[in-house]
């Protein structure tokens, strides 16, 4: 196990605020272990007297270390059956080798106008950068996803699961 970095060394960042990094060496590195968080990987509920039911899939993503920071491109699929305008909310977890906490940021999406009342697929984006990570560490850190669900909720589907 590693040392911990300092606290806040990363940000999430919007993909707007990500440009080319001209002038440094960048190399392939192994991304972190992401996973969806079991039990906030699904969501039951209504909305409008409508019935709600979405799933967090399909995590993919691409790592490139230029000098000591690591860029991370990240993306995941949202299921929902529901109508358009469904809003769905998630949040995202980096955690530095020693488990810490190092940034929670939370996102809002929603089930597109246009898409009927049957499955919408919604592929999610996300660019994040992780200053002072030695090059051959970036496996040790770990990206967590889940619904943002009020605690008795979450709890309440831990259970039936």
């Amino acid at each position: 196990m590693r040392g911990a970095l300092p606290p806040l060394a990363a940000l999430l960042l919007p993909a707007l605020l990500l440009g080319g990094c001209v002038g440094k060496t960048e190399e392939a590195a192994v991304c972190p272990d992401s996973a969806i968080i079991y039990g906030l990987d699904r969501f039951t509920g209504t909305a409008d007297g409508q019935e709600i039911q979405a799933t967090i899939e399909n995590i993919d993503g691409l790592c490139q270390l230029q000098d000591e920071t690591l860029e991370l491109d990240i993306s995941f699929d949202i299921v929902v059956e529901g109508p358009e305008g469904t809003p769905i909310n998630y949040f995202v977890v980096l955690a530095d080798p020693t488990g810490n906490v190092i940034e929670k940021a939370s996102f809002a999406t929603a089930v597109p106008p246009g898409s009927g009342d049957g499955s919408v697929r919604l592929r999610e984006q996300l660019k994040q950068r992780v200053q002072n990570v030695a090059a051959g560490t970036s496996a040790n850190y770990s990206i967590l996803i889940g619904f943002d669900l009020p605690p008795e909720t979450a709890l309440e589907q831990r259970r039936a699961l």
